[in-house]
């Protein structure tokens, strides 16, 4: 089989893409000055924030969010881990964001009783890949306020989320790479049961079509711009990194059914059979075989998918939109 994800064009292209992250994140850091400068005269005090962060990959989204609401002089935060937490003052800061991986009960419980402890405003941040799974149940507190990245709808309905996050990516604006890949399944098949099983429903394509089904994440965001259809499952939650690499790609993301009801996108819901085709192992034979006939229908589900998460993916007008509530939730503390 051949393996369709090394090209020596990708390797100069991911060069030169870590090289313009650099030259932005400078770039970026100037500008934050500059808005702090400028904003330092005509705002309030700015909120004092105590950020407790312990690990997930998904924590880029929020940081991101509180860095330009630091630009736009709204706020002043400061991030520490669970043990650093121990030794900081949090009566000091307007309002404490919480986030643990899982449940830290077996190590963390000092960090727990001090936040439940704590009589500023509180949020927690629930960056488990999982829309449904409730990273906090050992604390039975719904109704402190929660920041969740894509939260499943239930999940909605049961908590007080006041912003909803996503996978951390950089939109890759240029698409215009030929797709040769019919076929894409690049995944690893240790996160779920259904993986392999899929895994094998999608082996027979090979002789029909250029079919790729090697795990060999080399440059893999800029492998998907050359995949016409990536087959997504759920791993560690139901949606995943690769569910908006594909869209990003406007490569046709073929997904597990699972992912109906998760928010992927914090500011649009993704349209089935418009933004996207849905499968199960019942019927992914099917599925398959109408993308593989109907090469014009996918292209443009293909295309509607990349406009929605454009429209979608939104990490400063989440800043924004999160800023207000923020404000809220300090001032009805004041007021009490």
């Amino acid at each position: 089989m051949k393996i369709f994800n090394r090209y020596p064009s990708d390797i100069f292209e991911k060069t030169c893409s870590r090289l313009n992250k650099r030259k932005k994140k400078l770039k970026h850091y100037s500008q934050y000055r500059l808005y702090s400068f400028l904003n330092r005269k005509n705002q309030s005090t700015p909120l004092k924030i105590l950020c407790v962060l312990d690990r997930s990959c998904n924590i880029q989204y929020l940081t991101r969010m509180l860095e330009y609401q630091r630009a736009w002089g709204w706020i002043n935060y400061k991030c520490v881990d669970l043990v650093q937490y121990l030794n900081e003052n949090d009566s000091q800061y307007d309002l404490v964001i919480y986030q643990t991986w899982s449940s830290e009960i077996d190590y963390a419980p000092l960090s727990d009783q001090k936040f439940i402890a704590c009589t500023q405003p509180k949020i927690f941040f629930d960056a488990h890949a999982s829309g449904s799974f409730d990273t906090y149940y050992r604390f039975n507190m719904p109704q402190i306020p929660r920041i969740k990245n894509a939260p499943h709808t239930q999940f909605l309905k049961d908590f007080n989320v006041i912003s909803k996050t996503s996978h951390p990516l950089d939109i890759i604006k240029d698409k215009t790479l030929t797709k040769i890949v019919d076929l894409s399944y690049c995944v690893g098949l240790q996160t779920h049961e259904i993986r392999p099983k899929v895994y094998e429903k999608v082996m027979p394509y090979q002789s029909r079509c250029r079919v790729d089904l090697k795990n060999n994440q080399h440059n893999y965001i800029y492998y998907l711009r050359r995949v016409k259809i990536a087959i997504n499952v759920p791993g560690y939650g139901e949606g995943s990194f690769r569910h908006l690499y594909t869209l990003n790609a406007k490569a046709l993301l073929l997904a597990h059914d699972s992912i109906r009801p998760i928010h992927l996108l914090p500011f649009e819901e993704l349209k089935e059979n418009e933004d996207y085709i849905s499968f199960n192992l019942e019927n992914i034979d099917e599925k398959i075989d109408w993308c593989l006939s109907h090469p014009k229908e996918v292209e443009e589900i293909s295309e509607s998918g990349y406009q929605t998460f454009i429209k979608g993916y939104n990490i400063e007008r989440s800043a924004k939109e999160l800023y207000p509530k923020l404000e809220a939730l300090t001032k009805q503390a004041s007021s009490v």
